[in-house]
């Protein structure tokens, strides 16, 4: 059996070691998800004070929470920097990386801010 692993990798009839293995791309979306879980959250929480800033001019509430939502976006950066050493494919090609982040647009579509624009899609 030796010889025959031998005389094929010698061939040149063994794929590469990278593409024995497929790419979860669903999977590498909902992890790519999951970053975004708490900066969405806090977005949605946001919306009726943007809202209500607009209306009175007074965007103190928001600016409070400008420390905050800098937090969560800091933490869904560091979150996304694990999944390029989690997915090293993904990271390296351009194609994988527009599948996935299309597959995140559809499953985890950027909540829209309430003030008539709508949210990001691909």
């Amino acid at each position: 059996m030796k010889s025959i692993a031998r005389a094929m990798l010698l061939s040149g009839l063994v794929l590469p070691a990278a593409t024995a293995f497929a790419v979860d791309i669903d999977q590498a979306a909902e992890d790519g998800c999951a970053c975004m879980r708490g900066p969405y959250a806090k977005i949605e929480a946001l919306t009726p004070l943007i809202s209500e800033a607009m209306v009175t001019g007074d965007a103190s509430k928001i600016m409070g929470m400008q420390g905050e939502l800098e937090g969560l976006m800091n933490a869904a950066q560091a979150c996304f920097e694990d999944l390029n050493e989690k997915y090293p494919e993904i990271d390296s090609s351009q194609v994988l990386k527009d599948q996935a982040t299309a597959l995140m647009s559809q499953k985890c579509p950027r909540p829209p801010l309430g003030l008539g624009m709508p949210p990001k899609t691909q």
